[in-house]
């Protein structure tokens, strides 16, 4: 369940980003938004907050958000997303991200949040994983 929108912060948020998503590329692209290294996102519609981390439902402040595109949301939450059993990193990569995030898109109907998509498919890092399904 997401924690309950906090307005204030969302608006001072978009007000930040100049109503546009705050996603950088880093040298890799997504598959449909070619922009170039360092360049910012031009996307305006359906920008959704990104919390860096959560400091309580509804009190969390402006330096505690992103404002993203759903696309660029979607790619941040799996690069944000740890490996349930030792908490490192599952995905270092945004090409990997994305990749990860075509690949199950095209399984699921229809479409769910990319968090829900995280735990179904139970990604771990590849240590985790490996030790898991090693034969001994």
């Amino acid at each position: 369940m997401s924690p309950p929108l906090n307005f204030a912060v969302r608006d001072e948020a978009v007000r930040r980003a100049g109503g546009r998503c705050e996603w950088i590329d880093e040298g890799s692209y997504p598959y449909d938004m070619k922009l170039g290294k360092g360049t910012r996102c031009r996307q305006t519609l359906g920008l959704q907050m990104h919390h860096l981390h959560y400091p309580g439902e509804g009190r969390e402040s402006v330096d505690d958000v992103r404002m993203l595109c759903d696309y660029h949301h979607r790619v941040q939450t799996i690069l944000d997303w740890e490996c349930p059993i030792c908490t490192d990193k599952v995905f270092y990569d945004v090409e990997d991200a994305e990749s990860w995030l075509r690949h199950v898109e095209s399984l699921d109907d229809p479409p769910r949040r990319v968090i829900d998509l995280l735990r179904d498919h139970a990604q771990m890092c590849s240590s985790c994983e490996h030790n898991w399904t090693k034969d001994d």
